[in-house]
C-alpha cells in the first residue's frame, strides 16, 4: 500500500462473530464448526520480482460453547423460602433450560425452577426451595443447565436449613 505495509486478503467464509479488516482477524466466534480460510499477503517492495506475495491456508476449529453450571450454597430456616439464581456464575449461555435432577434427602421441602427472559438472549433461571416446616438439616439439590448446544454436567445447590427460633 502507499504506507509501505503489506496488504492481506482473506479468502473463504469466517464463522459468525469473526471479522477480517485492516490486515487483522478479530472478534469472537458464535457458531461452532470447521472453517478453512486462506490468507494472501503482498508486500510493497520494488525491484526484481517484486512485489512478493505469500499465501497460507488455515483450518479453524470452533468448539461448541458447552454450558457450565456452578455450585451454590444457601442457608435458611425451616419453612422460609430460599431463592437461588442458577444462571449466576454460569458459563456457556444463552440458556434455554434448567432441570432439577435429584433432591436428597427425600422430601425436605418443595422445589421449583422459574425462567425469566434475559435481554441478551435465552433465560435466567432461579430455583426456589421452601423447606418443610419439620425439616432441619442439609438438603442437596442437583441440577443442569441447557443451551442450544448442549447440557451441562450436574451441579449442586446445598441448602442448610436451621431450626426456627422458639418464639416463647
Amino acid at each position: 500500500d502507499a504506507e509501505g505495509k503489506a496488504v492481506a486478503q482473506l479468502f473463504g467464509a469466517l464463522p459468525d462473530g469473526l471479522a477480517f479488516a485492516d490486515n487483522a482477524l478479530s472478534g469472537r466466534p458464535t457458531q461452532p464448526g470447521e472453517y478453512t480460510i486462506t490468507v494472501s499477503a503482498t508486500d510493497s517492495s520494488v525491484g526484481v520480482g517484486a512485489p512478493f506475495t505469500v499465501t497460507q491456508s488455515y483450518s479453524l476449529a470452533i468448539a461448541p460453547n458447552v454450558p457450565t453450571a456452578p455450585h451454590h450454597q444457601a442457608v435458611s430456616q425451616a419453612a422460609l423460602p430460599v431463592h437461588v439464581p442458577l444462571t449466576s456464575g454460569a458459563r456457556g449461555g444463552p440458556f434455554t433450560g434448567a432441570t432439577l435432577v435429584s433432591v436428597s434427602p427425600a422430601n425436605p421441602g418443595t422445589t421449583s425452577i422459574a425462567a425469566t427472559s434475559n435481554p441478551s438472549g435465552g433465560n435466567f433461571y432461579t430455583l426456589t426451595f421452601i423447606p418443610d416446616p419439620a425439616f432441619v438439616g442439609v438438603a442437596v439439590l442437583r441440577y443442569t443447565l441447557t443451551s442450544a448446544v448442549a447440557t451441562s454436567a450436574e451441579a449442586t445447590v446445598t441448602i442448610t436449613v436451621l431450626p426456627r427460633p422458639d418464639p416463647s
